[in-house]
């Protein structure tokens, strides 16, 4: 087995272990069988083990979680395998909003889409009306919603044109809920101007974005803030290791904040 594989699997480890439980339904979509112990559906079976399938994972997994896990779950929340997430933050946050509207939240980035979109890396989260709107009016219209090699910025482009846009996702003090950079990034101002949908301050860039919480059991970049706010952010700035990305998790939620993560 390829090292890659091995830190692949630790990726799946760490999440099993930590935030995903505390989702109200959670699980991962892959391409290959795991162990029973870990909540996984191979839905992505059909589809090749490759960067360039990202849209088509996703895509296959927004489908397959509302039309054979749950159309009940107020939120549906997509992420990478090594997304890490302060679920306790997000059911905060998703209480100030009404599902029954269509809600597409994250990290929103500026370049290819004129309104942005959310990046994956930090996952983004879609409530029960904008995930009906987009298999209704999207999914299946190759001219409202064209494969894309970048998977959020295809995401992105199916929802902008039913009018489903980036919800501005900031606390009152305009720091980010959801982080898609390493804090070091962040904290040194090294995320060129040209990819923030909102403006930022470089000298503040870590009070600015870096809003996120971490166990500090695990082990740490060094960079990483402790904030209230904290929704999300990029898992390997608390896990090392770098891997191929072929997991999609999925994780819902049965009350009202709902939630549903992918893992790719």
């Amino acid at each position: 087995m390829r090292r890659e594989n091995f830190v692949t699997i630790d990726k799946v480890l760490a999440v099993n272990e930590t935030w995903l439980p505390r989702c109200d339904h959670g699980q991962f979509f892959t391409s290959v069988q795991m162990d029973p112990s870990i909540p996984h559906s191979t839905v992505l079976k059909n589809i090749p083990d490759d960067y360039n399938y990202l849209f088509h994972k996703t895509m296959t997994s927004i489908h397959y979680a509302f039309t054979n896990v749950s159309d009940q779950f107020d939120w549906y929340f997509k992420a990478d395998d090594d997304t890490y997430v302060i679920m306790e933050h997000m059911y905060e946050y998703l209480a100030t909003l009404d599902p029954t509207e269509p809600y597409y939240l994250g990290y929103t980035l500026r370049p290819y889409l004129k309104r942005g979109y959310n990046g994956g890396g930090a996952g983004y989260v879609m409530s029960r009306a904008a995930v009906k709107l987009f298999l209704k009016r999207s999914f299946f219209n190759r001219t409202i919603c064209p494969i894309d090699l970048s998977e959020d910025v295809g995401i992105g482009r199916c929802l902008e044109n039913i009018e489903i846009y980036p919800h501005d996702t900031r606390n009152e003090k305009r720091q980010q809920r959801f982080n898609t950079y390493r804090p070091i990034d962040m904290f040194q101002g090294l995320i060129a101007d040209e990819w923030h949908y909102y403006k930022q301050i470089k000298a503040r860039a870590f009070m600015d974005f870096i809003t996120a919480d971490y166990t500090p059991s695990y082990k740490s970049d060094g960079y990483a803030n402790v904030r209230r706010s904290a929704v999300s952010h990029a898992f390997t700035t608390i896990f090392k290791g770098n891997g191929k990305r072929s997991r999609e998790r999925n994780c819902s939620h049965s009350r009202r904040i709902k939630t549903t993560s992918q893992t790719q």
